[in-house]
């Protein structure tokens, strides 16, 4: 329990402080994470508030993690789970985080009790409504890492802009949206299509078997569309990172410039190879199918509808 009740000018600070560190998580902003949480950390730890610290604490990693800072990250993670009691949400969020950070590292084998017993634990979440949608945000986080670490590459083919933007213009002439997605796959090596949905499989079957038949059958997703179709959300979910952030180039000029703008300066055929190059990932027929659908799609819509579903879910989401 806390030690003390909060004053309203510290609950006024929190309500300012708080919004900000989990927008800085989300963006993978660590070094202004850092800051945010030491001031959250100033008044809750003297008030004797250390569960909501450690919430605070989760968003803090969050961003560790989501800047590349892996390691950082886990340690952060698996020191907030010794710190609280295996009943709260915050403890939950801090074992599924710690199970993407092994996952964005590709050691499926490590993060495999971290996701089981993070599934497990959601049947603490008395709400249907709300553990339903925590499984679905934990199986579709976990399948997202894996399959971006299952595409990097120890010799990265780089790409070029022009002529990723050329197939761009032919895909979207020539393929309705099904055909994009199945063209996704070209170029990548089939015994890592194989793999793709091992974390998705993993996770469905920890689940109790009337929430399990929500999701789609393992056999409903084996396609080249299906497959496909995951590789470009996964991509895209990193890719609003950069484009959607207000204090982004790309964003500016679309907002001062127009759609039209980008496309012909090929500004944003440009930004969708700059993140496959931060994520490691050299696909050809991959970049051109997720330039494709964002010229299709467009900035404000991409934005609207791509923005990740954050693993620690506010009260007020009901995605």
């Amino acid at each position: 329990m806390p030690d003390k009740p909060l004053t309203q000018l510290q609950k006024q600070r929190l309500a300012e402080l708080e919004p900000k560190l989990r927008q800085a998580a989300k963006h993978g902003n660590y070094a202004v994470a850092k800051n945010l949480a030491a001031s959250i950390q100033e008044i809750l730890r003297e008030a004797g508030y250390e569960t909501r610290l450690m919430q605070a604490k989760n968003w803090l990693f969050q961003a560790a993690m989501e800047q590349g800072q892996l390691e950082t990250a886990r340690m952060g993670f698996e020191g907030i789970r010794k710190k609280t009691s295996s009943r709260t949400r915050v403890y939950l969020e801090a074992t599924a985080l710690e199970a993407m950070c092994l996952l964005k590292k590709g050691d499926m084998k490590n993060a495999e009790p971290l996701m089981k017993e993070a599934l497990d634990r959601t049947s603490n979440i008395r709400s249907k409504d709300r553990r339903q949608q925590f499984q679905k945000r934990m199986v579709e986080s976990f399948e997202r890492e894996w399959t971006l670490s299952l595409l990097r590459q120890d010799n990265l083919f780089e790409l070029n802009v022009d002529q990723v933007q050329s197939e761009a213009a032919h895909l979207l002439q020539t393929l309705s949206e099904e055909g994009i997605e199945s063209n996704a796959v070209n170029g990548i090596p089939r015994e890592k299509l194989y793999r793709l949905f091992d974390a998705y499989n993993f996770s469905r079957n920890q689940l109790p078997s009337a929430d399990r038949l929500r999701l789609p059958s393992p056999e409903s997703r084996a396609n080249d569309q299906e497959v496909g179709k995951t590789l470009i959300e996964s991509v895209k979910r990193v890719l609003w990172r950069s484009l959607c952030d207000e204090k982004s180039p790309v964003y500016q000029m679309w907002f001062d410039h127009g759609m039209m703008y980008l496309l012909d300066k090929k500004y944003l055929t440009a930004a969708v190879v700059a993140a496959m190059a931060q994520l490691n990932i050299g696909y050809f027929a991959l970049a051109a199918s997720v330039s494709a659908i964002l010229f299709k799609t467009g900035i404000e819509i991409f934005c609207d509808r791509c923005e990740p579903a954050d693993l620690m879910i506010e009260k007020a989401d009901k995605r």
